[in-house]
């Protein structure tokens, strides 16, 4: 008894807990088993501590996270905890490609035009399942962690260490959170491998002998510095100015693509589960924007699929004020609501931002249907932007989106795929609307965004 106190005690200290009864029969084993007559009490706790790395911890049961951690919207979590890894995927590109490139190798090669659309930089965003035996937990690397990698074994030990921003459920996992311990479990190493994780994900066959994975086939050479997966084109330098080294290693994405990306897996993952319902663009979500902060609420076809929705990125955004666009054509939002009723019809420039989304993008009648919101420093206005806008924002028109309704309803990967591109763009362009908008009034109508110079 005494020795049975003496080992908890240690393992304990170092955040490792398990039952007394597993314990109890992990020591007896032990002795029996491994050591010799005249083992010490190092050589015990080392030979039980390699038994706790090979088990499954929801054999044993044992909470150590606070409880309800995953519903936590707004939280740190404070402490150190000893956790197993379920699974671990990349979600900065689609499932199906990573899929692809891992069983056909020599089928899609490096520096074709899909890893150069799909791919963009091969920045990677790596997510994990966590459990303490009893809770699980979603945990992402919100900076790059070096020591995470693809071919981690499904029931990997590590141990989290606080202070870990918590967003909606999920540990923000930075490189001073984590350190990875080993082991593995043994009924996991094959259904939760992550090629199988893509697999199921897909509704495709799982591989029995799934083997490591070449990491280096899911990373796709950079044609320009610091174009990144979202490839924000056109953007003024000051806009995105880096507040903090983030670039120090060549997986690192930005907090505004982690929020994108995270988004575009949750449209996907949910198209993929929901045969019924029609897959308009932005069907239950939106997007804000304000001068300290960018705020990026899912664009998704479920309203609890609410990811990040009040995640903050102030440290990417530049939080200086636009420079006044001097001359006579453009106008303050605060001098065109003064004058807006008092006018039946008339072509306005203003120089505007956008803020938020007021109704959310479909398609009818076959034209993008979408109200937004931009400020200025005079205030703010609701405009409904003209489709031919949106088209080309999307890179795609009204009528191409129609036509892949059947298929995504039908599952068709490649009609997912070119829908999840479609809403990234548009996102894209949105979040960094910061022009002088030509805008069209006609009394007793909702102004309309007709250009953007």
């Amino acid at each position: 008894m005494a020795e049975l106190t003496t080992i908890k005690s240690f393992f304990t200290s170092i955040q490792v807990h398990f039952s007394d009864m597993w314990l109890e029969s992990c020591i007896h084993w032990c002795k029996t088993e491994t050591l010799s007559p005249n083992y010490t009490p190092k050589e015990l706790q080392s030979k039980v501590y390699e038994q706790w790395l090979l088990l499954d911890l929801r054999d044993v049961e044992v909470a150590v996270l606070p409880p309800h951690l995953s519903t936590k919207q707004h939280y740190t979590l404070t402490g150190n905890f000893c956790l197993q890894m379920m699974q671990i995927v990349d979600i900065s590109k689609p499932k199906l490609w990573q899929l692809q490139k891992i069983r056909n190798s020599n089928a899609l090669t490096r520096g074709t035009q899909q890893d150069s659309d799909i791919a963009g930089t091969g920045k990677r965003l790596l997510q994990m399942t966590l459990t303490d035996g009893v809770q699980e937990i979603e945990a992402m690397e919100y900076r790059p962690v070096p020591t995470l990698r693809l071919n981690l074994a499904p029931g990997t030990k590590m141990r989290v260490m606080g202070p870990v921003v918590v967003r909606r459920g999920r540990l923000m996992l930075e490189q001073q959170n984590v350190k990875v311990l080993g082991g593995e479990v043994e009924e996991l190493l094959v259904a939760n491998a992550s090629e199988n994780v893509l697999a199921r994900a897909l509704k495709l066959p799982l591989n029995p002998n799934p083997g490591a994975i070449e990491e280096r086939l899911l990373a796709v050479e950079k044609e320009e510095k610091d174009e990144g997966y979202l490839q924000v084109k056109n953007v003024k330098p000051q806009v995105l100015r880096q507040k903090v080294a983030v670039d120090t290693m060549e997986g690192d994405l930005t907090a505004e693509e982690i929020e994108m990306l995270l988004e575009a897996e949750a449209e996907f993952d949910q198209t993929r589960r929901d045969d019924n319902r029609t897959p308009d663009l932005f069907d239950e979500g939106g997007f804000s924007r304000s001068r300290t902060s960018t705020q990026v609420a899912p664009m998704s076809l479920d309203d609890d699929d609410d990811v990040f929705n009040d995640i903050d990125i102030d440290a990417h955004l530049d939080q200086v004020e636009s420079a006044p666009v001097a001359g006579p054509s453009v106008i303050t939002i605060a001098k065109l609501i003064q004058n807006k009723n008092n006018i039946s019809k008339g072509v306005f420039r203003i120089r505007a931002k956008f803020k938020s989304v007021e109704e959310k993008l479909t398609v009818s009648d076959g034209e993008y249907k979408l109200v937004i919101k931009v400020e200025d420093a005079s205030g703010d206005l609701v405009v409904r932007v003209h489709s031919d806008v949106i088209s080309e924002f999307a890179e795609c028109t009204p009528t191409s989106i129609m036509s892949l309704k059947s298929n995504v309803l039908g599952k068709n990967k490649e009609a997912i795929e070119k829908m999840m591109q479609t809403i990234v763009k548009v996102k894209d362009k949105l979040l960094v609307l910061d022009n002088i908008l030509v805008v069209q009034i006609e009394k007793d109508k909702t102004p309309v965004i007709t250009k953007i110079l």
